[in-house]
């Protein structure tokens, strides 16, 4: 039996854990069920993740004088390398602390940022701030010069919404943070109601300049009530309604810090339940601050972004905390997880469609992030004729068409495309597309939501495709090829899989496998073989390891969908105490309705589920390939499923309801 370890190295693979689903293409009478991989690659998404800060001017408590423009060339290279699409851009405006407007040359400046920003293919949070230290001799501007710097800000910000993801309240206090203050605080640095007043104005100064996607994130919740005057979150029905109160979210500079993030919260439990609501439709970020106790353990900080909806990190600080993260195995699980992480399960698409009619379509997707994407983008189905190439966008109308709305968990896209009534025959590969909204970066793929899947993305065009090809009218030319069949496996040595699979067509130009371990569930091509193939050895392998592999066929056209995913190791001392893997833990976290788990065989296991502390909620005994569970039989929290085999053995998983 494996020892139970709540810190767990499982926790790499919580609450992301669906990623060996099986690949089939069912064909009914009308239309094919295509059930899709999903891969835990990173993926280079916008508006979320890990961010990097950039200072217009160096200093602490003495800014400098030089002005530090961005550089196209760096943005570019920790998108391309490193994955970086968001940066944090803090402008120091302490040369204007005694001036009433902003200078143009300043103005200018800060379009040359964004310009830099917008050829790069990220975005930015966006900060302003008088003072870079709380020893500085001056912290902030009086009310009537912010107010008046804000509004000297008004053409530039409204020309790049475009590439503004969210922006910092800002303004007071050192570093823009709201805290050391004499100018909105008096005794101690409390706010009064002249305060408070300004604070207010400030907030609502810079809503009213900034397009209405853009959010302004508050300090603390009690910052954020007072903005919007409320105590009341965001519900659903007023989200992305273009009021003050829908564009308030939240931003926390030290994140798991203590229990109540130094003065970030005040009164824990209201706060908590505040920001979970309201989170769900603004963007939520900052920075932590703080590695030296439990509170920033995985344990505690996981469940607390997913409570939180949190959509992004500074990557340069606290390294410390990041460290213990690497060191207690969740630090892969927030790098893939922070914003959203959308893998598209299944689609049910019809094979043929006449011009000027609707065509069904349903999608179930899985959202595997924190949160649902922050900035509205069109839902696109794209065709793309067979012979000529030509690309036709269509609409997807239906349920689930706003993505702002996809929050953790299954989402079950059902609806239609209107095939136009000018559209040629012929067939046509589908794909679907998620663009930025802006005209301008519409086509950039840099701006586009690439999907969880195995081998889908088209980086050059931003596509997600189907593997599936629609007949248009009397339809023509192309198709794409059949899927491989009853692909098998047999483990010949400590360092050799042998795979066979069947082929009934001839319609292929080759044949790709990919294969993943149970440990890490990232898929790798491992081979391209010549048409007519039906069978590889894949050697130099690891002994006694649990091995996954698929394979799917290709030609000019595109690609068929994945086999079946096949499960088996290698031979090997010990391979006793390796256990078969969970095929499937879906969704995680768990808001409602239904708990699915399926498994890789028929062979009796039990299945227990707990809380952190040991007390069981959940078990069962099952030989079943999978079983459903009621979320209301469980119980909200971070809970341990467990999974015991006839042999003793044992595999865990973390689930988050």
């Amino acid at each position: 039996m494996k020892k139970r370890n709540i810190r767990v190295v499982t926790f790499t693979l919580a609450l992301t854990f669906t990623f060996t689903l099986l690949t089939t293409s069912v064909l009914k009478a009308q239309s094919t069920t295509i059930v899709y991989p999903s891969s835990k690659v990173e993926i280079a998404n916008p508006e979320r993740g890990w961010y990097d800060d950039y200072y217009s001017y160096a200093g602490g408590s003495n800014m400098g004088n030089i002005f530090k423009p961005l550089k196209t060339s760096e943005l570019l290279s920790m998108r391309e390398n490193n994955n970086i699409t968001l940066i944090l851009r803090l402008f120091y405006l302490h040369k204007f602390l005694e001036e009433d407007q902003v200078s143009q040359e300043y103005l200018d400046w800060m379009q040359a940022d964004f310009d830099s920003i917008r050829a790069a293919g990220v975005k930015c949070v966006l900060r302003f701030a008088y003072s870079a230290s709380q020893k500085a001799a001056v912290w902030d501007a009086t009310p009537e010069k912010v107010f008046s710097h804000i509004e000297s800000l008004a053409d530039v910000l409204a020309a790049n919404g475009d590439v503004i993801a969210g922006v910092q309240a800002g303004f007071i206090g050192a570093w823009g943070e709201w805290y050391y203050t004499k100018n909105f605080a008096g005794q101690g640095y409390v706010p009064d109601a002249t305060d408070q007043e300004n604070r207010r104005t400030l907030v609502e100064k810079l809503l009213t300049i900034l397009p209405d996607h853009v959010s302004v994130q508050g300090r603390t919740p009690a910052i954020m009530r007072n903005i919007v005057g409320t105590e009341d979150p965001i519900t659903e029905a007023e989200a992305f309604d273009g009021s003050f109160k829908s564009r308030t979210g939240h931003h926390n500079d030290c994140f798991l810090a203590n229990a109540s993030d130094y003065g970030t919260y005040t009164n824990l439990e209201k706060d908590l339940a505040y920001l979970h609501e309201t989170t769900k439709y603004t963007i939520t970020g900052g920075e932590t601050c703080d590695a030296s106790n439990q509170y920033s353990d995985c344990v505690n900080g996981v469940p607390r972004m997913v409570e939180l909806h949190w959509t992004y990190l500074n990557r340069d600080y606290n390294k410390a905390v990041y460290d213990k993260w690497k060191e207690q195995g969740c630090y892969e699980e927030i790098n893939i997880s922070m914003g959203y992480r959308i893998h598209l399960v299944s689609a049910t698409i019809a094979n043929g469609a006449n011009s000027g009619t609707s065509m069904p379509v349903s999608f179930t997707f899985s959202n595997l992030g924190y949160a649902a994407p922050t900035q509205y983008k069109p839902f696109h189905v794209v065709l793309t004729h067979a012979e000529s190439g030509a690309e036709t966008v269509l609409d997807y109308e239906g349920t689930f068409d706003d993505i702002r709305f996809w929050l953790p968990g299954e989402i079950t896209a059902e609806g239609s495309i209107a095939i136009p009534s000018d559209l040629p025959d012929g067939n046509y590969m589908m794909a679907l597309r998620f663009a930025d909204k802006d005209a301008g970066l519409s086509l950039n793929p840099a701006y586009s939501i690439q999907l969880a899947n195995v081998e889908s993305w088209d980086i050059q065009r931003g596509l997600n495709m189907l593997n599936h090809m629609v007949s248009v009218g009397t339809g023509g030319e192309g198709s794409l090829p059949l899927g491989p069949t009853s692909l098998e496996g047999s483990a010949v040595s400590e360092i050799q899989i042998d795979l066979t699979w069947s082929y009934e067509a001839a319609d292929e130009t080759g044949f790709e496998i990919m294969r993943a371990t149970d440990d890490d569930m990232i898929w790798e091509k491992v081979a391209e073989l010549d048409p007519g193939t039906t069978s590889y050895s894949d050697v130099s392998l690891n002994k006694g390891t649990y091995y996954q592999y698929m394979v799917r066929s290709l030609n000019t056209y595109g690609s068929s969908p994945w086999s079946e995913i096949l499960t088996i190791h290698t031979l090997g001392v010990g391979i006793e105490g390796v256990t078969k893997p969970v095929v499937e833990i879906f969704p995680n976290p768990l808001s409602s309705g239904n708990l699915t788990i399926s498994f890789a065989d028929l062979s009796e296991k039990k299945i227990v589920i707990t809380d952190l502390s040991g007390r069981k909620i959940f078990d069962t005994v099952t030989s079943d390939s999978q079983i459903n569970i009621n979320s209301e039989d469980l119980q909200p929290g971070v809970l341990l499923v467990t999974l015991i085999h006839t042999d003793g053995t044992s595999s865990e998983r973390i689930l988050v309801l």
